[in-house]
């Protein structure tokens, strides 16, 4: 009788162990839970460059979005004016690069821009701010597209050195051959 009084007792403390632990661990999920949902991290890396006249090119970093689908806005300005928003609402599309052209702004201006998160848990700005001044005339520079001549100069390069590449291949080839050659 002891015995069985003994093992139920046991039984007992058993299941209260693990009573416990499942409570710490759910105590434990919703901390993670808590820590995770909330505003999204701010826009990072921030870079502009002025294209034309009228528009420029600006792109960043979108931050973890802390449990819900996160959309950007741009605010900008001219300098000594306020911020303004950007009409157009940029969605998160799950890169991790975003960018955005502006157009429509005042030729030969300074402007300063800065990137907003938003997701139903609040709204976080950049803590980044990146300048760009417009351009005087409309001589468009493309950041991501190299030039003609810068293609077609690479290309010679390249076609150079694999050509020398086969030409050392086939001197080694050669001198390898004369080497067992004069073995047998």
């Amino acid at each position: 009788m002891l015995l069985l009084l003994l093992l139920i007792s046991l039984l007992v403390s058993l299941i209260m162990m693990m009573m416990m632990m499942m409570m710490m661990m759910m105590m434990m999920m919703m901390m993670i839970i808590i820590i995770i949902i909330g505003p999204p991290d701010p826009p990072y890396q921030l870079n502009v460059v002025c294209l034309t006249s009228t528009r420029v090119m600006l792109s960043w970093k979108p931050g973890f979005n802390r449990g819900d689908e996160q959309i950007f806005y741009i605010q900008y300005r001219s300098l000594n004016k306020k911020f303004r928003r950007f009409p157009q609402i940029i969605e998160d599309d799950g890169k991790d690069n975003m960018s955005k052209s502006l157009t429509k702004l005042q030729k030969n201006r300074l402007y300063q821009f800065t990137v907003v998160a938003v997701n139903k848990f609040g709204i976080t700005l950049s803590k980044e701010i990146v300048n760009c001044t417009t351009k005087d005339s409309e001589d468009f520079v493309s950041p991501q597209h190299p030039s003609a001549g810068s293609v077609v100069a690479g290309a010679l390069i390249g076609s150079e050195v694999l050509i020398l590449i086969i030409l050392i291949a086939v001197l080694v080839y050669r001198k390898r051959l004369s080497l067992q050659e004069i073995q047998l």
